[in-house]
């Protein structure tokens, strides 16, 4: 994520990501999807211990962030 317009990420991305992947993973768990942003592939974690969501895309300089 570039320092300028790293607010629109997180509102137009991250969010929902981390969002959509919380309610699917309850318990915590791990999947890769189509990165909304460039079209990559996006790894996505939810931790089993306090349900944080973890996102970075394998484009460099792409989305990437840590609850």
């Amino acid at each position: 994520m570039s320092d300028e317009g790293w607010l629109d990420d997180v509102l137009e991305y991250t969010l929902p990501i981390s969002q959509a992947a919380k309610l699917e993973f309850l318990q915590g768990g791990m999947k890769t999807i189509k990165c909304p942003k460039c079209g990559g592939e996006l790894n996505v974690v939810v931790s089993t211990y306090n349900q944080h969501c973890h996102g970075r895309c394998k484009t460099d300089g792409c989305l990437s962030w840590m609850e």
